[in-house]
């Protein structure tokens, strides 16, 4: 799916943070599942909120039995659980050192989106980025291009109040107009001025994995072969991909 587990980018613990919309979940189950399969121990955390899965989980227990489940299993969801059902939360730092400790590879779900395919992110609430990430991975779901913007973005109204800012203060991008619907040039903004940038000033060190997912048609993977094209141009890394699970 992407080169991020090559041998010679690895130290124990890797810590990988996982943020966006549009199948972060599932990507990081893939990854999951891909350091099970070369021998090696995958936790899987958040610092948000995330569904706790049927397998691997420990959710709820405490940290020496999530430790022993992984070292048993390779893998483990570990997390507190959240007054919502079904779900988990951080488990505390405490517990997320030891996690980290015990794991070859600590994938972390950094961001929430509303199970919607896009979002533009309010940076005083979340992404919620681990100090110890080694790769970020920015995750954005094709399945919204085509569609009413209102539908498939999460938290747009930031976007227009940026815009609107803008316009106000007759900045560069005062000529950008909100979509009705999306298409791959307002992806394209909201990858940049939505996270790219804030991310750079964030994590000067790290450079960011763009992931655009579900291409799941020839027309989305076009489109998003442009937004890849475009996006190298500023050196940024982005793949186009079909994040799905067996």
């Amino acid at each position: 799916m992407i080169d991020i587990m090559q041998t010679k980018l690895l130290k124990k613990p890797f810590i990988i943070s996982v943020i966006g919309a549009g199948g972060k979940t599932t990507c990081i189950e893939r990854i999951a599942e891909s350091v099970c399969r070369q021998g090696k121990r995958a936790a899987v955390v958040t610092t948000t909120h995330m569904w706790i899965p049927e397998r691997h989980s420990a959710a709820g227990k405490p940290w020496e039995e999530a430790i022993q489940q992984l070292k048993e299993e390779r893998m483990v969801y570990y997390g507190l659980k959240a007054e919502s059902k079904g779900k988990m939360i951080f488990p505390g730092q405490e517990a997320y050192q030891a996690i980290c400790s015990a794991a070859d590879v600590v994938l972390v779900e950094a961001d929430g989106a509303k199970e919607k395919p896009i979002k533009f992110p309010d940076w005083s609430r979340e992404p919620v980025i681990p100090e110890n990430t080694d790769r970020i991975i920015l995750v954005a779901g094709l399945s919204a291009l085509g569609r009413p913007l209102g539908e498939v973005c999460h938290r747009w109204e930031l976007c227009r109040a940026l815009l609107d800012k803008e316009e106000s203060t007759k900045g560069k991008l005062n000529k950008i107009t909100m979509p009705e619907f999306v298409d791959k040039e307002f992806l394209l903004f909201l990858l940049h001025y939505g996270y790219l940038r804030e991310l750079k000033l964030r994590f000067p060190k790290l450079m960011p994995v763009v992931l655009l997912n579900q291409a799941d048609d020839e027309r989305k993977r076009m489109d998003g072969k442009w937004i890849r094209t475009k996006l190298g141009e500023s050196g940024i890394i982005c793949r186009v991909v079909q994040c799905r699970l067996p």
